[in-house]
Order: structure tokens, then C-alpha cells, then sequence
């Protein structure tokens, strides 16, 4: 029973330079392999964009993103269910989908909840060419709520930009700082 709210005043779908957005989706879900495990899963999406000057060569944008996970351990709930970070919008630079709690051999074994934070002044070289210099932070826990006093996890980096008709083409590269 996926449920999907969204709230924009944001200028653009594709390269907003002001306004703001919220996100919300919610899931009721089940184990397939243990029926009896019910699950519920949520996020919360927040982004804004404040432009600096009266032209949009320079903006910033900053997303945060918290999500959680009501129901058993997750260790009764499917690996592709629980947050990983390490992804194009959470925690860039890091290993594709590891940043999570580990188990004994160190391997990552997903959470029950999620914060993370994105901070991106974004700065026009040309009409067409950007470049975005970018922070992200965030944190996994096993637990149902994130657990703020864990260590956080950080990474820096820098993308381009090339803005077409059809909204901009980006890449990035980022460096953990754990």
C-alpha cells in the first residue's frame, strides 16, 4: 500500500534554483519468505533552493532526507527494504550501498533508519557549463529512529554540470572523510 506526497513551489522539476519541495512516501509492507513480518516503511524529503543574487548563477541547494523502518529487526526484513547509503544522492564518494551497521565480518547489513544532509552551492561557469562543489554527512542505524550520537559518516566532492533543454547532465566525484 505505497502511499506518495509531494509539496513543490520550486521554479523547475529538472533545475529548480528557488523555491522548496517535500517529499513523503510510505510503504506497508511484508517479507515474502515470513509472512507474519509486517513492516512499514517511510521517508521524509525536504529540499530548498535559495538563489544568491537576482540571477541564477548562483544557488544553493540543500536536501535532507530521514527515513525509518516500523517493525521487526532487520534481520526479517529483505536487504533491498533497509537504507544504505553510498548512492548519487546519499553520501557521495563512499562504496555503492555500504554505508550502514556492519555485521562481524564487516560487511554492511542495511538499517531500520536514515538521516542524511546534501549541501551544493551551485555555481554557473557559462549558460551551460556548472560546477557544484558538494557536502554530504548522514548516519544508519539498526535501530527504529537514527541515532544522532553514532558516528557520522562525511564525504566531499565536485560535480559538472551541462545544462541542455531537457534539464542538466551532471557528474560527480566525492571522497569519504571516514
Amino acid at each position: 500500500f505505497p502511499t506518495y506526497l509531494k509539496y513543490s513551489n520550486a521554479n523547475s522539476i529538472l533545475n529548480p534554483t528557488e523555491g522548496n519541495t517535500f517529499i513523503y512516501y510510505g510503504s506497508l509492507e511484508k517479507n515474502v519468505l515470513d509472512a507474519a513480518k509486517l513492516f512499514y516503511k517511510q521517508t521524509f524529503t525536504y529540499e530548498i533552493y535559495l538563489p544568491m543574487g537576482k540571477v541564477d548563477y548562483f544557488v544553493l541547494a540543500i536536501r535532507s532526507q530521514l527515513g525509518n523502518i516500523f517493525g521487526p529487526s532487520v534481520y526479517h526484513i529483505p536487504l533491498t527494504e533497509l537504507f544504505l547509503g553510498g548512492s548519487e544522492d546519499t553520501l557521495r564518494g563512499y562504496k555503492y550501498k555500504t554505508v550502514s551497521p556492519l555485521n562481524c565480518k564487516n560487511e554492511p547489513i542495511g538499517g531500520k533508519s536514515a538521516f542524511y544532509l546534501s549541501i551544493e552551492p551551485r555555481i554557473k561557469v557559462t549558460q551551460k557549463i556548472g560546477l557544484v562543489p558538494f557536502f554530504d554527512l548522514g548516519v544508519v542505524s539498526k535501530k527504529e529512529f537514527p541515532e544522532f550520537e553514532k558516528k557520522w559518516f562525511k564525504s566531499v566532492g565536485i560535480g559538472a554540470r551541462y545544462y541542455t533543454f531537457f534539464g542538466p547532465i551532471r557528474f560527480d566525484i566525492g571522497f569519504p572523510l571516514d
